[in-house]
Formats: structure tokens, C-alpha cells, sequence
């Protein structure tokens, strides 16, 4: 169960790392640079493929999150649910870079007068 969990964790991370354009690796100095430069349609596209990816990788920490409720409480400690917690906080270290660079292009539809209401769920 565990090799299943680690191989389709890393299925997930290559399907999303070849995604729309979005990654956490860029610095948010280099985005606000680009996103300065963008017209209101682009940083409308940018924005929704951060807000997608956010949601991915939630619905990737929703089932490991799950399988780690179902250990034992005995268990907790052990090899399988620090595994599980790796891999959760891994998702969700990604998933908080996704947002900084998904409110950098929030940011300049603000500048530009535009509402980000729909991108704040």
C-alpha cells in the first residue's frame, strides 16, 4: 500500500510538473517583474492556472490525508503515517508556493483596477 501511495504521489507530481506554465520554482521577484508586464487577459490566464493547481494539489493531499486517519493511533509514530506526514507536508509546502505566486498575480489585477473575487476560494 505504501509503494502504491509513493508511486501515484509521484505520477502526480510529474503530471503536474509538466502542467500549464505554473511552478513553484521561479522566485516572486521574477513574477511581479512579468506579471507588471502582462495585460489583464494574461494575468487572468496565470491566475487560473495557479488557482487549478492549488486545487490539485489538494485533492492529491485529501486521500493521503485520509489513509493517515486510518492508522492506528498506536501506529501514529511509525515508519507508514511519518511517511504519510512527509508526503502531506511536502504537498503542502507546494501547494503554499502556489498560492504566493498565484497572489502576485492577484496583486497586479488589483493594480489594474480588476476584482479577484473569484480567484479567493
Amino acid at each position: 500500500m505504501k509503494l502504491f501511495s509513493i508511486i501515484l504521489l509521484a505520477g502526480m507530481v510529474i503530471l503536474a510538473g509538466c502542467g500549464k506554465g505554473v511552478d513553484t520554482e521561479t522566485p516572486v521577484a521574477d513574477l511581479e517583474q512579468e506579471a507588471s508586464t502582462l495585460s489583464v487577459d494574461d494575468l487572468k490566464a496565470k491566475a487560473a492556472e495557479y488557482q487549478e493547481a492549488i486545487a490539485a494539489k489538494m485533492a492529491e493531499i485529501e486521500p493521503i490525508t485520509a489513509q493517515l486517519k486510518e492508522i492506528p493511533l498506536m501506529e501514529q509514530m511509525g515508519d507508514e503515517a511519518n511517511a504519510l506526514k512527509a508526503d502531506i507536508a511536502a504537498l503542502t509546502e507546494d501547494m503554499n508556493a502556489l498560492k504566493e505566486r498565484l497572489a502576485v498575480y492577484l496583486d497586479a489585477l488589483k493594480e489594474q483596477g480588476e476584482s479577484v473575487k473569484e480567484y479567493m476560494n
